[in-house]
């Protein structure tokens, strides 16, 4: 019996296939699983009798006016007070695309990674000292990406 690591697999598709499994099956499959049970029938064997997968996570509506940071949220924005001009949680990258960049397919690819995810579009002010989330409307996002497209100089 070939298992999934012996034809190519690695932790990213065993990532992959963990959650595809999930959904397809409506049960939880962990990667630890498709490790401990790496062929088609380890898995299914292993996630047999399993009951359904939890229900996603929903927004409670209506929330509350000013809904408060978490704890990691909290040192986020204390830090960002101390050192405002500090980029300690930006994470720059660079690609380097070769051949043609459909640049309309790659916005909208990430509008929609930014509408899907709300603290992609949280913001967090604060009134007298005390800071709140403020989650920007999905509307919004379009609107406010910031895009400029240049073409390779120098050998980047």
């Amino acid at each position: 019996v070939e298992s999934f690591f012996d034809l190519g697999g690695n932790s990213l598709s065993a990532a992959r296939l963990a959650a595809r499994a999930s959904a397809a099956l409506d049960v939880e499959v962990s990667v630890r699983d498709v490790f401990d049970a790496p062929s088609v029938r380890e898995l299914v064997v292993a996630v047999s009798g399993r009951r359904p997968a939890l229900p996603p996570v929903r927004a409670v509506s209506p929330r509350p006016g000013r809904v408060p940071l978490s704890f990691a949220q909290q040192r986020m924005w204390f830090i960002n007070r101390l050192e405002p001009s500090s980029g300690m949680y930006n994470i720059p990258l660079v690609l380097r695309v070769v051949g043609d960049l459909d640049v309309d397919a790659l916005r909208a690819a990430v509008v929609d990674v930014v509408v899907r995810h709300e603290v992609l579009r949280t913001t967090f002010p604060d009134v007298d000292g005390v800071p709140f989330q403020l989650v920007h409307p999905a509307g919004e996002v379009a609107e406010r990406l910031d895009w400029v497209v240049v073409d390779s100089v120098g050998g980047i």
